[in-house]
């Protein structure tokens, strides 16, 4: 299969399971807001995310190094190295969870009344411990699945998890578990996950029948791949993350609880650039490995001239009805957030492209740049976060984010040209400005006119898309004669 085909068809496995993923996720938290107040949805999440933003700590980059190097250990034809590398890895991470789940047993008091401000926070950060224990195998079975490029079984293994979890989550209300039933959900599906997932895995690698060699140079190598990839990660989580904590200290637990849904749903809107960074990641690797450098250009230029094509109606139509969009899923109570999801999404807009930029330079073995880039960004979002949150609040959090999106995609975005020796397109970058203006006006005059319901959205959005790739088209941002050839070289 040729390298251009395998990168579509893994790309929409990924795009396909993460929409479906993420809706489905949605729809749990859609559940769970309206089976909790904004104060309890808000404690919740609060103590989740302090617990899931030191998994990162824990992981030390080591599950991107795994997938990195699987591919090359392939093409080497060395088995035993694999298993070595996946030892390695679920060990290391094995010691600093246990670490770390110490530490949290002991501060569970202390940080509930002083920190979360809230009784509950005690027993939701001693029981999300066995989360924080039990993630440990899934998510090396999913860096396993994607360092061998099994998309599929990669790209499902969230929509599943997500289904399983909302399949919980209904259960336990049912039952009268009330504020408990997001922890329990949460706690259970990774054992349910690990069993599911046993097979796949096998099939792509079976760990068994092989065995380790030179277990102390692999792991040497994995970790110093990882370092960079580690710093990175962690500065990804510090902009993904520290906006939560730092409104749980200033702010109150219902404000927390409204950005806890307008977060998600802006990142949703990341699944292309998710999709196509999880297939490119390994792939950009292996193409580097054979020094094929002008295959990986040619792909990029692809990225480049459609990813923003596809994203500003998708993401532009949710930017438009933020409020209507929120108070018809969540309720009124959570519609003071409409204007911070609009800051949110047009810094998606961006990273977007950034994510693609990071894994293909990260593929390539280059994570130290990415490094430097995402600490930067780490560093802006924390002072404008303490800044502007005691200020604005949930927008303040949202303009933090949104400055640190656009500020790598920039940089991100010229070290991959750079790497891959290609040329940006800011002319076409340029000249989409005109269908996006258009986009808007006919949007806006919509809603200038008529009242903003469901009915007026879809039928506005539907024109508004129309003129947007109609315009499109003439400036020949694409081309119908591409997207053939590209079909037939796709299927042949």
């Amino acid at each position: 299969m040729s390298y251009l085909k395998r990168a579509v068809h893994g790309t929409l496995w990924v795009m396909l399971f993460h929409i479906a993923a993420s809706v489905v996720s949605y729809v749990n938290r859609i559940v769970l807001a309206r089976n909790m107040t904004p104060s309890e949805y808000g404690v919740f999440y609060s103590v989740f995310t302090f617990v899931t933003f030191f998994l990162f700590f824990r992981e030390l980059g080591l599950l991107q190094a795994l997938s990195k190097f699987i591919p090359e250990y392939k093409l080497q034809g060395r088995n035993d190295f694999i298993k070595s590398a996946i030892v390695s890895t679920t060990l290391m991470q094995l010691a600093g969870s246990v670490v770390f789940s110490v530490v949290f047993y002991s501060a569970a008091g202390y940080l509930a009344q002083h920190y979360f401000r809230a009784a509950a926070a005690d027993f939701y950060l001693k029981f999300l411990i066995i989360y924080f224990l039990a993630s440990i195998i899934f998510r090396t079975m999913k860096s396993v699945l994607q360092g061998f490029q099994s998309m599929f079984w990669f790209a499902s293994s969230e929509f599943v998890k997500n289904i399983v979890t909302l399949l919980l989550t209904l259960v336990f209300f049912y039952l009268g578990f009330g504020v408990m039933t997001p922890l329990y959900a949460f706690v259970l599906v990774f054992p349910i996950m690990i069993v599911l997932y046993a097979i796949p895995t096998l099939r792509s690698f079976n760990l068994f029948v092989h065995r380790m060699s030179e277990f102390k140079k692999i792991s040497t190598q994995l970790f110093l791949f990882s370092t960079p990839v580690f710093l990175s990660s962690v500065a990804t989580k510090i902009i993904g993350y520290i906006d939560t904590l730092i409104l749980t200290y200033y702010r109150t637990s219902a404000e927390v609880g409204i950005y806890n849904v307008v977060l998600p749903t802006a990142v949703i809107f990341l699944f292309i650039g998710q999709g196509i960074s999880a297939t490119i990641f390994p792939m950009s690797s292996e193409l580097w490995a054979r020094n094929e450098k002008k295959k990986l250009a040619e792909g990029l230029q692809l990225i480049y001239r459609y990813v923003f094509l596809l994203a500003i109606p998708v993401i532009g139509t949710v930017f438009i009805y933020s409020r209507l969009f929120i108070t018809s899923f969540f309720g009124t109570a959570y519609a003071d957030g409409a204007i911070a999801l609009q800051i949110l999404l047009f810094g998606v807009l961006f990273y977007t492209v950034s994510l693609i930029n990071e894994n293909i330079v990260s593929g390539i073995g280059k994570p130290q740049i990415i490094m430097n880039i995402i600490v930067a960004a780490a560093i802006v979002n924390i002072v404008l976060n303490f800044i502007l949150i005691p200020l604005f609040g949930i927008n303040g959090a949202a303009i933090a984010t949104m400055v640190s999106y656009v500020m790598m995609f920039a940089f991100t975005t010229i070290r991959a040209a750079r790497f891959t020796e290609m040329q940006l397109p800011f002319y076409e970058w340029g000249k989409l400005l005109v269908p996006t203006i258009v986009f808007f006006a006919v949007q806006y005059l919509s809603i200038f006119f008529f009242s903003a319901h469901w009915t007026t959205a879809f039928v506005t959005s539907v024109v508004a898309g129309l003129a947007y790739l109609s315009i499109a088209l003439a400036l020949r941002l694409f081309s119908v004669g591409e997207i053939k050839k590209l079909l037939v070289r796709l299927t042949h």
